[in-house]
């Protein structure tokens, strides 16, 4: 029944609770909801804006305007909707205009309005087009039309249209503007249900004093009545509250609803005929209660009480606490949610345990909620007393920070109430890795700053002294030793003596701890000036030894095995003086360890019986009877041997490449260096001179800049070169390199000495460093009684063939009775006088080395022999590479030769050197790790010659290689030869290899005829059209059997014929081949087939030889030789 009388009520046209009611004055920035803009076609067509432009709103402040002009000639506003009723709709709006500028525009136009029910198919006048006039400067203010469309005219749930129009004629130019729309129909029912947006629904964690917001009601609506429950449709908390015609409402404080309760609300709109039916309602929960914010313990306090009372704050409409409290992060083995009851400080009944670390959390509650996710906190319960002896070194404890103070357990830091200062356990430069303790005042220049011990029952007993390690941020800082009564109270203090100066190094410090009654130890900052830091390490509380230890351990002097040491005798000396002890290990000895030299009378020793170059660690105690020995001093150490330089900390590229002597007839260095190294220590190798005599010297650093250099020589042995005298060579100007010579002593004895050579490519430098940019290498310089046999000099190679070269000299100044000895070598390791020569007697300056290999670098020395037992050192090397021989067949992978070079025999002869190189493979390898690489870019070629090739002109060799794209597929090397070797315009082309991938990896091979006689070379040539380059692997020259064609890929090859041939040459299998093209001996493409046959007509070609190189379909080549007769 209900479902027949809502089908007659819509036949009849009387809508549920639908009108049109519309009331726009356009205060926003957009269109209403409802409304287009157009122009007069329909077209959409944005608005100008809404504002004042067209003159004084009608009403509120706003009216929607648009410029109509000659290009913008008409404009309309339409508004739609289906929500007519089918009463009388009373219609007015409010039309206003103004010209465009104040100089020139006029206001030439029309107005009109009409209304469609059927969307627009069809219109109605409701006025027609109105002339709207105006000259320069005119406005027309706000114009009102207005009527009524009789009831029945807009039928229910129709279409419906209301169309404001205007256009401009002519020169117009002016802003039309639209504001105050006013439809309306009559109200007949009740009017729909709105939604609620806020909270939305099924919301959480909602505050509980929400504002409940909903989206305006339609249908006439003017008031809202709003209903809150704590159960589906409930009504519990708010019944039916009339809020007005608002569309929001606020929950005040004074009415908060309770925490983590489901709440459902409505909200149902009313106008003059009655409220709307049905409404749906939101669901929401509000939050839990929130967490109370927790003063007492503080978090990490330390020394706490065992009946701590933990405080904190109330929170509004809590009606209690609970407490949880455990011995792990987030446990709760000491109380489980404890109910407190509604206070805000709970004092414990059950004492907790002694240097524990508590973990605790404070929570809310109210009858239906339980706060959560409350902060933990922690603190440390005091500790028990304890009793000397005990150290601490802050290593196992953490770490803190200046905005998180912090000390070892059962120590504390404590501070004057408002000091700015702080202190906490820091990594920071320790004495003992990993951790000491920092004590910073900040800007306090007063008060107390200080670490304290945990109670110490026996610590004024008047037998304790403290040991400890301390430095400052700077020197003339100080710091205090004392005593406290009560830890709470930084006031009752007491010093112990006067305060300790202390300085920016680490040292010892030992104070006795006078009798007394404080039980706490205080390290204390001495303050002073502000923002001073006071570091303290390994402190030792112990008995005051009956054998009191030595102190002020020094090292006096060293030789190469000897140390010399002295230190301070303590307060009461010890009878049977004192123990040493030393070790090439840093390990501290213990009380029964055996002093190296025992019962030394004195406080000085002398080391003996040491290594050279060697550390070693030395350790001093008293020794005031068999059974009483002091502890063990803090190790010194000692180096015997000259000091170790550094060099680098700023940049490792600049260092020594090459250090040189050339002091005819001794010794010479040829060092050379291609990597940094700091410092490098070549005492074993040797240079010599005589006293009175000169080294000649040269030296060189890499890195392509220029720099100081240095040479230093430890005259007197004494392990260091710091005496006058010593210094060779310190240049003052920065240069690329430096030769010259320094002079040995007349009076220096024959002997050993170490010499040093430096170089800094920024500032001066000291023989022990640093070097921040530079580096050290040391020799061992030996001064020799003059020699009677003089190396000769000039050495020099020439005539250098396959197998042979002739070595020349200059003859030396003291004419060797037994002639000249000579020694070569492919290893540029330079003869010693125990060396055997290879060549002896020779009468003359010059000798043919025979029996040489191709294509090897050698190196040679010669030197004077003047009798049986007197012979010259030997002379500076040469260096030659002997010619290569021609080869019967070659195999070279490029694996063995220098990357960016050639092989040894191959020659890069293209206009760009570096276009024909060995090159590292990246991505797919051919044989790893090298291949050849060529290039071609316009005018710069690559281009190669293989090593000389026996029977190149017999027509019974092949060649054969690897190859694929380096970057780009498609480039192409030709292979072929030049008839003038030195011109390589002469390039006959043999053969061409083309790439096809640069993954996939070509095999090619070439039978190679037609040569002429005398040609011994190949030449392999990037055609550089493309200009991709191409990698080459295993090259082989060897014997071959295949026929008169070439093959770039054997796999599924394709047969030309005949060959020779006269005018026409058949493909075997056309269907595999994409395209052919045909290329002349000069590596000129003379003719391209893009669809080839299986019949290629070639009788427009000249006589002579020509390249068929076909273009497979599956992205190979195949390249075939064949001959036109």
């Amino acid at each position: 029944m209900k479902k027949l009388l809502l089908s007659c009520m819509l036949s009849l046209g009387i809508g549920a609770s639908a009108q049109i009611l519309v009331n726009e004055s356009f205060e926003g920035s957009t269109l209403p909801s409802g409304w287009t803009s157009t122009n007069g076609a329909g077209t959409t067509l944005s608005t100008g804006g809404y504002g004042s432009n067209a003159g004084t709103a009608c009403a509120g402040t706003k009216a929607v305007y648009k410029n109509i002009y000659d290009t913008v000639p008409s404009w309309n506003m339409v508004y739609s909707s289906t929500a007519s009723n089918a009463t009388a709709l009373n219609y007015s709006f409010k039309y206003l205009a103004k010209g465009y500028n104040t100089t020139t525009a006029i206001i030439d136009g029309t107005v009109a309005a009409d209304y469609s029910v059927d969307n627009g198919a069809t219109w109605v006048t409701l006025l027609a087009p109105l002339a709207i006039s105006g000259s320069v400067n005119t406005i027309i203010p706000c114009t009102v039309v207005s009527g009524t469309i009789p009831a029945g005219t807009i039928p229910a749930g129709a279409s419906f249209k209301f169309r404001i129009k205007s256009t401009a004629v002519g020169t117009a130019d002016f802003y039309m503007g639209f504001d105050d729309v006013q439809l309306t129909q009559s109200i007949i029912s009740p009017p729909p249900c709105t939604t609620i947006s806020s909270p939305a629904n099924a919301a959480t964690g909602v505050s509980v004093t929400p504002t409940i917001t909903w989206a305006a009601g339609t249908g006439g609506t003017n008031g809202y009545d709003l209903y809150l429950g704590t159960t589906p449709g409930g009504n519990n908390i708010i019944n039916g509250l009339n809020v007005g015609n608002v569309t929001s409402y606020s929950i005040t404080a004074a009415n908060a609803l309770s925490y983590s309760t489901q709440y459902y609300a409505t909200i149902v709109p009313k106008n003059s005929i009655g409220s709307a039916t049905g409404c749906n309602e939101s669901t929401f929960t509000t939050t839990t209660v929130p967490c109370p914010t927790v003063s007492a313990p503080a978090a990490s306090a330390i020394n706490v009480s065992l009946t701590p009372t933990i405080t904190w704050s109330a929170v509004n409409s809590a009606t209690g606490y609970k407490l949880r409290i455990g011995t792990t992060a987030g446990a709760s083995d000491v109380m489980n949610d404890y109910d407190m009851g509604n206070v805000t400080s709970y004092t414990l009944t059950t004492p907790l345990t002694n240097a524990t670390t508590y973990y605790y959390t404070v929570k809310s509650y109210t009858a239906t909620s339980l706060s959560v996710s409350c902060t933990e906190k922690s603190f440390t319960t005091v500790c028990l007393p304890t009793t000397a002896p005990y150290s601490q070194n802050f290593d196992t404890s953490p770490t803190g920070s200046s905005t998180s103070v912090n000390a070892p357990a059962c120590w504390s830091y404590v501070e004057t109430s408002g000091s700015a200062g702080y202190g906490y356990v820091s990594s920071s430069a320790p004495f003992s890795a990993p951790n000491c303790y920092i004590l910073f005042n900040s800007t306090d220049t007063t008060g107390n700053v200080m670490l304290v011990s945990p109670q110490t029952t026996n610590l004024t007993d008047g037998t304790k002294r403290v040991k400890f390690m301390a430095k400052g941020g700077s020197s003339g800082y100080t710091v205090v030793v004392g005593t406290l009564a009560d830890p709470s109270n930084p006031a009752s203090f007491t010093a112990i003596g006067a305060n300790i100066p202390i300085t920016s190094s680490w040292a010892p410090y030992t104070v006795n701890i006078p009798a007394g009654s404080g039980q706490y130890l205080v390290f204390k900052h001495g303050l002073g000036g502000s923002s001073r830091s006071v570091y303290i390490d390994d402190i030792v509380l112990e008995n005051i030894p009956s054998c009191l230890e030595t102190t002020g351990v020094s090292v006096n002097s060293f030789t190469s095995n000897s140390i010399s040491i002295s230190w301070t005798a303590p307060s009461t000396v010890p009878a049977n003086g004192y123990d040493i002890y030393y070790s090439t290990t840093n390990v501290v000895p213990l009380a029964t360890t055996t002093p190296s030299i025992a019962a030394v009378a004195g406080t000085s020793a002398t080391i003996p019986g040491l290594l050279p170059y060697t550390t070693y660690y030395i350790w001093v105690r008293s020794r005031c009877s068999v059974s009483d020995q002091s502890p063990w001093t803090n190790a010194v150490s000692a180096y015997t041997g000259h000091c170790i330089p550094t060099g680098g900390s700023t940049d490792t590229s600049y260092y020594l490449n090459n250090i040189t002597t050339t002091t005819v007839g001794y010794s010479n260095l040829g060092y050379t260096a291609s990597s940094y190294s700091a410092y490098v220590n070549n005492a074993s190798t040797s240079f010599s001179g005589t006293a009175g005599g000169n080294i000649d010297y040269s030296l060189k650093a890499a890195g392509g800049s220029t720099y100081y250099y240095y040479i230093w020589v430890d005259w007197n042995n004494d392990l260091d070169f710091e005496d006058a005298g010593e210094k060779m060579l310190g240049t003052t100007s920065y240069t690329a390199t430096t030769s010259g010579s320094f002079a040995i002593p007349a009076s220096q004895a024959i002997g050993s000495y170490r010499a040093r050579f430096g170089q800094s490519f920024s500032g001066s430098i000291t023989p022990c460093g640093p070097a921040p940019s530079g580096n050290y290498v040391d020799f061992t310089l030996n001064v020799i009684a003059p020699p009677t046999c003089i190396s000769p000099t000039g050495v020099a190679v020439s005539n250098t063939g396959t197998n042979s070269a002739t070595v020349s000299w200059t003859a030396s100044t003291t004419p060797p009775a037994d002639g000249y000895d000579i020694y070569y070598s492919t290893s540029n390791t330079a003869p010693t006088a125990s060396t055997s020569p290879l060549v002896s007697g020779v009468t003359g300056t010059s000798q043919v080395l025979n029996t040489l290999t191709p294509a090897t670098l050698y190196y040679v020395w010669v030197r004077s022999h003047c009798s049986s037992n007197d012979m010259s050192v030997w002379s500076v090397s040469a260096s030659f590479t002997t010619a290569c021989a021609p080869v019967q067949s070659l195999s070279e992978n490029f694996d063995s030769a220098t990357v960016g070079a050639l092989p040894v025999c191959w020659t890069s002869i293209g206009s760009m050197v570096s276009y024909a190189k060995v090159y590292a493979v990246t991505g797919t390898m051919i044989s790893a790790p090298y291949a050849l690489y060529l290039y071609t870019d316009g005018a710069n070629i690559g281009m190669v010659s293989t090593p000389e090739l026996l029977n190149l002109d017999s027509n019974n060799y092949t060649i054969s290689f690897k190859g694929r794209a380096n970057i780009t597929a498609g480039g192409i090397v030709q292979i072929g030869y030049l008839t003038d070797p030195a011109n390589t315009g002469s390039f006959v082309v043999l053969g061409s290899y083309t790439t096809t991938s640069t993954t996939a990896v070509d095999s090619y091979s070439l039978n190679i005829t037609g040569v002429p006689a005398g040609i011994n070379k190949l030449v392999l040539k990037h055609t550089g059209s493309p200009s991709s380059s191409v990698l080459i692997d295993d090259f082989a020259y060897q014997l071959g059997n295949l026929s008169t064609s070439e093959v770039g890929k054997t796999k599924n090859e394709i047969k030309v014929y005949p060959n020779p041939f006269s005018d026409i040459l058949n493909i075997s299998d056309v269907s595999k081949v994409k395209s052919v093209q045909i290329i002349d001996v000069a590596g000129r493409v003379v003719k391209t087939i893009d669809i080839p046959s299986s019949v290629l007509q070639l009788g427009d070609l000249k006589q002579g030889m020509y390249l068929v190189v076909m273009n497979m379909k599956d992205g190979t080549t195949q390249t075939v030789k064949t001959i036109k007769k």
